[in-house]
């Protein structure tokens, strides 16, 4: 959460401050621990089927899934099962991939 909060916060607190007229929260004011206090709902946007939710994540977290209006490329990790992705792995040499966040890759036959 502090790192998410390092990358978000400027934003989150600029927000704040403009829209709601409150004080800017800072990483020692215990806002890293809001979500599990709180019980403040959490959603990460990836393929549960590609990263499951951990184990020790509150209820009130969960994997929902990406988010895209097209709904082919947010669901083309969804389409290739699991254990088709251990195989792959498993049958030649480490693959190397370098990607940028949760860019989507609309062709992958290209990778």
């Amino acid at each position: 959460e502090s790192l998410q909060f390092a990358s978000f916060g400027p934003s989150i607190n600029g927000w704040r401050r403009s829209k709601l007229k409150l004080h800017a929260v800072t990483i020692g004011s215990g806002i890293s621990s809001a979500i599990p206090t709180c019980r403040i709902p959490f959603s990460a946007m990836w393929s549960p089927s590609f990263v499951p939710k951990p184990r020790d994540w509150p209820e009130q977290c969960r994997v929902v899934g990406t988010f895209s209006q097209d709904k082919k490329a947010a669901s083309v990790i969804d389409e290739v099962k699991f254990a088709e992705k251990i195989e792959w792995l498993e049958s030649g040499p480490a693959p190397i991939f370098i990607g940028f966040g949760s860019m989507v890759i609309e062709d992958t036959s290209q990778l």
